[in-house]
C-alpha cells in the first residue's frame, strides 16, 4: 500500500510540473508570467488585498506586491480604497486584466478540449482518478 501511495504522489508531482511548465508557456505566449496569471485569477471579481492574495495562493506578501504593482503599471489592474481597511486597498482587474486573464482561461480551456478529443479516456476513468487523489489529499493533510 505504501509503494501504491508513493507512486500516486510521484505521478501527482510530476503532473503538477507538467502543468506549471504548460501554463508557463500559455502565459508566455500572452505576453504574462504564470504567476501574473495565478495573481489575474485570485484577484478576479471583487478584488481583495495583497495579503488576502498571498494567503490565497500561498505565497509571500512581498511576491504579491511585487506582481500586483506590476500588473497595475501595465494597466492591467488598479488599487482601489478598501472600506474595511484604509491602509490595505483592493487590487481589482481592469477590462485589460479581465481581457487578458479571459483569453489566458480561453487557451488552457481549448488545450483541455483537444486533450479530451485526442485521448479516450472515458469519464467514469477521470472520475475514479479524482476521487483517488482526494482521498489521497485527505490522507497527507496537513
Amino acid at each position: 500500500m505504501k509503494e501504491a501511495i508513493r507512486r500516486v504522489l510521484d505521478a501527482s508531482q510530476e503532473l503538477i510540473e507538467q502543468m506549471a511548465q504548460l501554463r508557463e508557456q500559455m502565459a508566455r505566449r500572452a505576453g504574462a508570467t504564470r504567476a501574473t496569471w495565478r495573481v489575474l485569477a485570485a484577484a478576479a471579481g471583487q478584488g481583495r488585498t495583497v495579503p488576502q492574495l498571498a494567503r490565497r495562493l500561498g505565497v509571500k506578501r512581498q511576491s504579491v506586491q511585487r506582481l500586483a504593482d506590476q500588473l497595475v503599471e501595465s494597466g492591467r489592474a488598479r488599487y482601489e480604497t478598501n472600506p474595511d481597511h484604509r491602509r490595505s486597498p483592493l487590487l481589482k482587474l481592469t477590462a485589460s486584466g479581465e481581457a487578458a486573464l479571459k483569453a489566458l482561461e480561453r487557451e488552457l480551456t481549448d488545450w483541455e478540449s483537444d486533450l479530451g478529443a485526442e485521448h479516450e479516456l472515458e469519464l467514469e476513468e477521470l472520475e475514479t482518478a479524482l476521487y483517488v487523489l482526494r482521498a489521497v489529499r485527505e490522507l497527507i493533510r496537513v
